[in-house]
């Protein structure tokens, strides 16, 4: 096959014929062969116009296939006829069903030496080649009878001191070692594939499944860490660390409120039972102020009581250098929250103390550490209403009836329509 290419700028026409490139990596008799396009050489061949025509070298090159310098050949250890009488004919199959015979022993030598221990590659050739065309053999079976001889020819070898063996540093080499040290295992091979093979033919619901389960276990997560940010800022604002809960992560009563703060109805002095946690949880805040004014007129008597039950933290701020306003002290927020902040001067002027009191060094500390116990008592009232939800969440899920859900209406920002 060939054909005629006009020159630029010339009348002259080049002949170039189709002919087979050159392929150390490939025996000549091959049938798979590589062809390109090469100009005509031979005198007989070419015309007189083609005659005068400059012979390209770099063509001429080209009929090496280029690529074939960068070829590299797999050296395998190679075993003669005593040795594999002497030492592999008496291996045992450990990893096939049917015992290898020395052809098939040798096909599978000269296949990894061709393919470069490709297994897949020479486990699709196999049939091709294979002696015993009743035999089939999987990769697996195919590594561990390569690796298995490979590692009894060189321990043969090591031991005997007869046959030279290769360079320390060649590649040879470090295959035998790795040989030597990591033998492989056919029965681990096999059980990794049949899972990988279970795991990729599991059905798509399973996998929606399982997403659900880690999406899940990511919410835990998170709320767990919301919990915990929650317990450090309580414990910022109480002045002393919360004992830990000896109940599960998961479960409403997570929390437990210090003895300090929770005391009981008969210990307490009135300001205290007044002031108690369990009383204000389930009602409005503005509701629980009601018993606190009216124990106002015997709050200077129980001072001394009350101190055992309610939480004194004395505030160490850091004062600034120079002169300083003592009533400064009681200007400064309690929170960088202005709604929580508005919130605890509405609760200062329910109990009748006012937000500017007389700047004393007395009062200026007792104000602000009554600021103080006020958000303490806030951030737990709001802690208490949640862990009621979760409890009677979790009641609701126990006895299976229907838990309490906004309507639609309000979700939706639409007004929810009356029934009937």
């Amino acid at each position: 096959m060939c054909f005629n290419q006009k020159l630029r700028g010339s009348s002259l026409r080049a002949r170039y014929e189709k002919r087979p490139l050159v392929n150390p990596a490939h025996p000549a008799g091959e049938k798979f062969r590589l062809w390109h396009w090469e100009r005509c050489t031979s005198s007989s061949q070419r015309d007189a116009s083609e005659a005068a025509l400059p012979t390209n070298a770099k063509e001429t090159a080209l009929s090496v296939y280029p690529f074939a310098r960068f070829n590299k050949r797999l050296e395998t250890l190679r075993y003669t006829d005593e040795e594999y009488a002497r030492y592999i004919a008496s291996l045992p199959e450990q990893g096939s069903t049917t015992p290898w015979t020395k052809a098939e022993t040798d096909v599978l030598f000269r296949l990894a030496e061709q393919f470069s221990l490709q297994f897949v590659v020479m486990a699709d050739r196999w049939a091709a080649w294979n002696p015993t065309p009743s035999r089939t053999r999987s990769v697996n079976e195919l590594k561990d009878r390569y690796y298995t001889v490979v590692r009894c020819l060189a321990q043969a070898r090591i031991g005997s001191g007869t046959t030279p063996l290769p360079a320390p540093r060649s590649a040879l080499q470090k295959h035998c070692r790795g040989m030597l040290a990591n033998p492989f295992d056919k029965e681990y091979e096999d059980r990794r594939k049949a899972q990988l093979e279970e795991q990729c033919r599991r059905p798509q619901a399973e996998l929606l499944h399982e997403e659900q389960v880690v999406k899940q276990a990511q919410e835990i997560l998170r709320a767990r860490r919301l919990r915990q940010r929650e317990r450090r800022r309580l414990e910022r604002l109480l002045g002393r660390p919360l004992p830990p809960s000896s109940s599960s992560p998961n479960s409403p009563s997570e929390t437990v409120l210090p003895e300090r703060l929770v005391s009981s109805a008969e210990e307490a002095p009135p300001l205290a039972r007044a002031t108690s946690w369990t009383s204000t949880a389930g009602t409005g805040a503005g509701a629980g102020m009601e018993p606190l004014k009216s124990a106002l007129p015997r709050a200077n008597d129980a001072v001394s009581e009350t101190s055992a039950a309610v939480v004194s933290r004395r505030t160490r701020r850091a004062l600034p250098a120079g002169v300083l306003v003592r009533s400064s002290l009681m200007l400064a927020p309690v929170t960088q929250s202005q709604r929580i902040q508005g919130r605890v001067d509405q609760i200062l002027q329910e109990l009748g103390v006012g937000i500017r009191p007389t700047p004393t060094a007395e009062i200026c500390d007792e104000f602000d550490s009554l600021r103080q116990e006020i958000l303490a008592w806030m951030e737990l009232q709001r802690l208490v209403k949640r862990k009621e939800g979760e409890l009677r969440a979790v009641q609701q899920r126990g006895s299976g009836a229907p838990s309490d859900r906004r309507s639609s209406g309000k979700r939706s920002g639409k007004r929810a329509r009356p029934l009937g």
